[in-house]
């Protein structure tokens, strides 16, 4: 025997490894849309409000935030401003028909968040909405944004 190969072989009858089976982590998730508003002539948009459904397990949340301008290049306010938080579930009805509502503008000495806004903002053509999804603090569930809708109302221009 020229060469013992089984010396360097090591037994193969040893259970395999037990496979470390974590759970999936998540991290916050932002994501932006915009709505750009189809007004006839002579009138403007006005962004009323901003209706969603979603699911939110305890101690996650979903921010939402909003601009507006002319065009993408010149929205207002730079920073966008806080529109709502969701933490809690939509309790959406026997026909899932509720939302939550939050609203963006509400006219001249309204409460929407653009009214409230330091200066005030005017809507515009475009809206910008973005969304941020924040899990659970350990990270093992995440809220669902099942619905939503941007509504706006066109008024005559001044």
């Amino acid at each position: 025997m020229f060469f013992d190969l089984t010396a360097c072989v090591s037994p193969d009858n040893a259970p395999p490894p037990t496979p470390q089976n974590t759970p999936p982590f998540y991290s916050p998730a932002t994501f932006t849309e915009d709505f750009v508003a189809a007004c006839p002539k002579a009138t403007a948009p006005i962004w009323r409000e901003f209706d969603w459904q979603a699911l939110v397990p305890n101690g996650a949340s979903i921010a939402y935030e909003v601009r507006s301008g002319d065009d993408i290049m010149s929205l207002f306010p730079s920073m966008p401003l806080s529109l709502a938080t969701a933490t809690t579930s939509t309790n959406t009805g026997v026909m899932n028909k509720n939302y939550d509502v939050a609203f963006i503008d509400t006219g001249r000495n309204g409460s929407g968040v653009f009214n409230r806004a330091n200066p005030p903002v005017a809507s515009r053509e475009v809206l910008r909405l973005r969304i941020t999804l924040n899990p659970t603090p350990d990270r093992l569930q995440a809220p669902t944004l099942l619905q939503w809708k941007v509504q706006y109302d066109c008024v005559p221009s001044q």
